[in-house]
Parts: structure tokens; C-alpha cells; sequence
């Protein structure tokens, strides 16, 4: 099974600036903030930031589990006698 994570570019408005940021540089971003946090602590500006980068990912990540979901398809094999086999009613 493959991730369903879309690597391609994230549109943002980060503080204020209009940019395109490619996924993996922004997970990269995000954990960088993550080490930047338990050893020196962050700015208010970085906090601001790795908030946005969060919410950001978070989307990415629902979008794509919805599309995921939506592709699912139920298949109900009763015409040849398998039909819910093993689940109790």
C-alpha cells in the first residue's frame, strides 16, 4: 500500500507571505521547528509558524484520507452464497 500523502506543492500564506512549499521541505520545516523546540525553545514568530505548518499538514492529511475513503467500494458477493460471511447480525 502506498502513502496517501500528496508530495506535491502546498499552497500557504505563511505570516503575512504568499508561497508555494513543497511538502517534503515542509515536513522538514516542521521537524526541524520540532528540535528547535526541545533544545533552544522557539519565537513567537517561529511558534506562529510551526502552528501554521501544522495545520497545514493536518489538511493535507484529511483531504487525502477523504479522497481515500471515497475510492473504497463495498462489494456483496450473495448471488454466490459468500455474502457477509463471518459477520453476525
Amino acid at each position: 500500500m502506498t502513502s496517501s500523502f500528496s508530495h506535491g506543492k502546498v499552497r500557504m500564506n505563511l505570516l503575512g507571505e504568499g508561497k508555494v512549499l513543497d511538502f517534503d521541505k515542509m515536513v522538514a520545516r516542521i521537524n526541524e521547528l520540532a528540535r528547535k523546540q526541545k533544545s533552544d525553545g522557539l519565537s513567537e514568530e517561529e511558534t506562529a509558524e510551526r502552528a501554521k505548518l501544522r495545520e497545514l499538514y493536518l489538511a493535507n492529511f484529511r483531504s487525502n484520507f477523504r479522497t481515500q475513503l471515497n475510492t473504497i467500494e463495498v462489494v456483496d458477493n450473495d448471488e454466490h452464497g459468500q455474502g457477509n460471511k463471518g459477520l453476525k447480525h
